[in-house]
C-alpha cells in the first residue's frame, strides 16, 4: 500500500502519524518502567 497511491487527506494522514507516535512513545515508557523494575 503506497501513501502516494491516493489523494493527500490531511485527517487520514494525521491519525496515522498521531497511532504510530503513541504506539512508539507508549513502547518507550514500557521499556523505561521495565528497565527501572529490574
Amino acid at each position: 500500500m503506497s501513501l502516494f497511491s491516493t489523494p493527500f487527506s490531511p485527517d487520514r494522514d494525521a491519525a496515522v502519524v498521531t497511532g504510530a507516535g503513541n504506539g512508539i512513545g507508549r513502547a518507550i515508557a514500557q521499556a523505561l518502567v521495565g528497565e527501572g523494575v529490574r
